[in-house]
């Protein structure tokens, strides 16, 4: 009997026939966003002027999807349990981690026979930071990869880069410079004179693996603390800096769950600074 969720230390297979079924625990893998800094997009600047002193992070909206059958199934009592007043305590012991959760809706319900399917949105509302300077190496091979965070190369996170240099070595935008656009002649006047470049968004689509779960939290902790630490960071590629911040993660995914190797992916959405 697959028993891979307790809500406040209750087994929820035991007690509801709750369970969560495969790929529902994927949205757990995304880390939550930043909250939008301040800053200034100067017309006569290449990129943004941007006030990192004190990043923060916003809130994360998970979803798990769930099943429910056999004999005890009680969605309805399942629902009452999350409901209660506070916050939950949601062990899943296949990914070895505790969550702090609040309850918002049951959402995507299907039932077959004696069979439902349905999904429970919670709510992240305190996101937990941890010491970048420290963390558990993936303890498996991992190919020395181009990209490297502030200096420290993306395969000491265990991580390695599936898509996304493009997005990274595209040049950006032009900003805008005046523009006058008159009714009564063709086209419009433009102030051609200089070019300035935008800042711009990367989306690089990752894969992290390592040894063990507690590998593999530790070394996405690790890069993602990292990422959100005070100041501009720099992402290199091929020898070349990029100043960067965070801005959000999404697509979380646990690709894959063996004996010695645990892997899971995501996109990381950036802002290149200038």
């Amino acid at each position: 009997m697959v028993r891979n969720l307790y809500i406040d230390g209750t087994d929820v297979r035991e007690t509801f026939g709750v369970w969560v079924q495969k790929g529902g625990y994927d949205d757990l893998f995304t880390f939550p966003p930043m909250k939008p800094p301040y800053f200034n997009d100067w017309p006569e600047q290449h990129g943004m002027e941007v006030d990192l002193k004190a990043p923060t992070l916003a809130p994360l909206s998970v979803r798990v999807q769930l099943i429910a059958s056999g004999s005890n199934a009680n969605v309805p009592g399942f629902i009452e349990l999350l409901s209660k007043p506070g916050y939950r305590a949601c062990r899943f012991p296949t990914l070895d981690r505790e969550f702090k959760l609040r309850y918002s809706e049951c959402i995507d319900f299907e039932q077959v026979s004696n069979v439902s399917a349905f999904a429970v949105q919670f709510e992240l509302d305190e996101p937990k930071r941890v010491d970048p300077a420290t963390w558990l190496a993936p303890d498996v091979p991992v190919r020395p990869s181009a990209y490297e965070l502030d200096g420290t190369n993306f395969a000491d996170f265990g991580l390695f880069v599936r898509m996304g240099k493009g997005s990274l070595l595209c040049p950006a935008p032009a900003k805008q410079n005046l523009t006058r656009d008159i009714s009564v002649i063709d086209g419009r006047i433009y102030d051609a004179g200089k070019t300035y470049r935008n800042a711009k968004e990367i989306t690089l689509q990752c894969a992290l693996k390592a040894a063990s779960m507690s590998r593999l939290w530790s070394c996405r902790d690790a890069f993602f603390n990292q990422l959100i630490a005070p100041g501009e960071h720099k992402i290199t590629y091929a020898g070349v800096e990029y100043p960067v911040f965070y801005n959000e993660t999404t697509g979380g995914q646990l690709l894959a769950l063996r004996e010695s190797l645990v892997m899971c992916g995501f996109e990381v959405k950036l802002t290149v600074i200038r």
